[in-house]
């Protein structure tokens, strides 16, 4: 069901653990900036042709900015993004306004820029930080740095049909589809991978045993070509490829009359914030939304049952923006600005009964949308080892009950000496309505099948600021007792 005009949100959404941390969070109607104490950072290096950065060298290249981004998970959406100018050399977390890094495990990777389109991308490295930690990772672009998507790490595959039948001589001819291909978009072109390349009749691409594409992360699109080389597209898709991992791209339907928002006629753009805030990595995290995506529906489907994504970018950004490239066909639309979880699920979104009529050569900017979120505070648990090297669930730590407890002062708020072990604990707004700004401690403790006490966060270790502007908590370890 969908509200119109409003929002719902989905009444369960999946979450990744801290690392090492019992981390509170506030998907409430003030959503805030969360700040942990001893959070990492993270420090990134490059040297162009293996020299020092300056601007002659990085004019050589063409190159005027460089970009590190962290990704948690193997997600395609950055959570953590930074930019320098090229001839710099260094990016330093440490002095990036707004920047945040929790502990953990991350993926790496530097972008070249050139006028702010991709000139090159080195392949996902990864780096774990600590509580405390500055990480340090560098990188060296050469003469030969450059878009490229043609590897030998990854095989590829897709298929299509031609509305909704299997591909043949007979049907492609009649759409005047000549070759179908898998495309990878730099900046405001898409590049060519002559190894991903069929005739339509073939109704697939499939490279195995062959791994012909290179590992990075890419945005790549199934696309259809006439004789003339006109473009017919499917979906964009954002893919993070990694050495020995076969891409399968979504079946694409071809045809002329199926409903198919997907074309080169205009661009789009639109933006949202979070209960009236503008969205942060660690904001967007504790409502569990990685990214926000738009997508069009036919005029007449009122109900909005079936919609097709036509951009979307991560929810720490605040907006999305197809920039130069036409990504959406003429025509008149129903909308909806989607806010979705790492596995692409609905978390919360926003649809309009109100149709957009899009036009060749058009640039449309839909309204800000504001995500509201009811109040809840959320403990996302973890347990870490002695070493502290891992975090797991309740399952994995032998974790069977727990005891918690939550207070000011000597005043409980609201605990419990033994429950079922559950990795996520929430209170709903009923338990905060009438707190008063200040401190509040939470205390968590694990026990073990034999009702053995071998995890504990102590009183005072874990402290819950709540102010006027939202709350802020500082890092809580969950420790392993022998």
């Amino acid at each position: 069901m969908r509200f119109f005009g409003t929002q719902i949100m989905s009444t369960t959404w999946e979450r990744a653990f801290l690392a090492g941390a019992v981390a509170v969070v506030l998907p409430g109607c003030l959503v805030p900036v969360v700040r942990v104490e001893n959070a990492a950072t993270i420090e990134g290096a490059w040297t162009v042709n293996g020299g020092t950065a300056s601007a002659a060298s990085c004019a050589a290249l063409a190159i005027d900015t460089i970009q590190l981004n962290l990704y948690r998970g193997g997600s395609t959406i950055p959570y953590e993004s930074l930019q320098a100018p090229c001839s710099s050399g260094i990016i330093d977390s440490r002095f990036a306004a707004g920047s945040f890094i929790e502990s953990g495990t991350y993926q790496y990777d530097f972008v070249a820029l050139r006028g702010g389109a991709e000139a090159g991308r080195n392949a996902r490295s990864s780096i774990s930080l600590a509580s405390g930690d500055h990480g340090r990772v560098s990188t060296d672009f050469t003469s030969g740095t450059g878009f490229n998507p043609v590897g030998s790490d990854a095989t590829g595959e897709a298929t299509w049909t031609i509305d909704g039948a299997p591909a043949n001589a007979s049907n492609c001819a009649a759409l005047g589809i000549a070759s179908v291909r898998i495309a990878f978009q730099n900046g405001a072109d898409w590049v060519e991978h002559r190894g991903l390349v069929a005739s339509c009749a073939a109704g697939r691409i499939d490279t195995r045993p062959n791994a012909v594409i290179r590992a990075g992360s890419w945005q790549m699109q199934v696309q259809a070509l006439n004789a003339a080389g006109e473009i017919f597209p499917g979906m964009i898709e954002s893919r993070n490829v990694t050495a020995g991992s076969h891409v399968v791209m979504q079946p694409t339907i071809f045809s002329s009359g199926v409903f198919m928002p997907l074309g080169s006629d205009a661009s789009v753009s639109a933006s949202w914030r979070l209960n009236a805030r503008m969205p942060t990595g660690n904001a967007c995290y504790a409502v569990g939304v990685d990214r926000v995506r738009i997508s069009l529906f036919a005029a007449t489907d009122v109900a909005f049952e079936t919609g097709i994504t036509v951009y979307q970018a991560n929810c720490a950004t605040g907006a999305l923006d197809s920039g130069v490239m036409n990504v959406v066909r003429a025509g008149r639309y129903l909308w909806a600005l989607e806010a979705v979880d790492s596995t692409g699920a609905i978390v919360t979104e926003y649809s309009e009964l109100t149709p957009v009529d899009i036009t060749v050569g058009s640039r449309v900017i839909f309204p800000t949308v504001d995500f509201m979120f009811p109040t809840t505070v959320t403990f996302d648990i973890g347990w870490t080892v002695p070493s502290g090297a891992a975090v797991t669930t309740c399952a994995a730590a032998g974790v069977q009950t727990m005891g918690y407890s939550l207070q000011r002062g000597v005043t409980i708020i609201n605990s419990n000496a033994s429950r079922p072990c559950a990795d996520l604990l929430s209170f709903d707004s009923g338990a905060f309505a009438t707190l008063t700004p200040g401190d509040y401690q939470f205390t968590v403790q694990g026990f073990n099948s034999a009702g053995r006490k071998q995890w504990d966060v102590l009183p005072g270790e874990c402290v819950v600021r709540i102010d006027p502007l939202g709350l802020v908590s500082t890092d809580c370890t969950a420790g392993f007792t022998p």
